[in-house]
């Protein structure tokens, strides 16, 4: 009997637990989309640098190849994607966006999650990679982090 009683408490407590995550990452979702006017108009307010119609078309199939080859047939999500870390363009650009400090764990699913029910719906294709080029991490040159995809004659990356 009291193995009954310890397993129906168990089971009680996770489903409570699963409960209050759903419940965090729907408001994290929520809050995401709230905020998603205005921190969009700080990323994309003016001519940017880069456009995804200043790629040539060679090199716009070798950046979806290498960061996400299904970009545009996914929704924001899809766990094949070979970028960085499995990561979509929009999952980069929802780490970018909306979180300060992005810790693995639950925030990859809040991210998931956010790219799938904000980036997705609220930006098109163009917005997602607009963003992508100009702001996105592209690792290290010379000790100092890249930001964004420098403009032809901009100098060394």
């Amino acid at each position: 009997m009291a193995v009954r009683q310890v397993m129906r408490a168990a089971l009680i407590i996770s489903a409570t637990a699963v409960g209050g995550v759903a419940a965090y990452e729907a408001y994290a979702v929520w809050r995401a989309d709230q905020r998603t006017e205005a921190t969009l108009s700080r990323f994309l307010s003016g001519r940017p640098e880069l456009e995804p119609s200043d790629l040539s078309s060679e090199q716009g199939n070798i950046l979806l190849t290498v960061e996400d080859p299904s970009f545009y047939l996914h929704h924001g999500v899809d766990f094949s994607a070979p970028g960085q870390g499995l990561t979509t363009i929009a999952q980069a650009i929802t780490k970018f966006l909306y979180f300060d400090r992005f810790k693995p764990g639950f925030a990859k699913l809040e991210q998931s999650l956010i790219a799938r029910f904000v980036v997705s719906r609220r930006l098109t294709r163009d917005q997602q990679l607009t963003i992508f080029l100009n702001h996105s991490y592209f690792g290290e040159g010379e000790g100092e982090p890249i930001r964004g995809v420098p403009r032809r004659g901009a100098g060394p990356v």
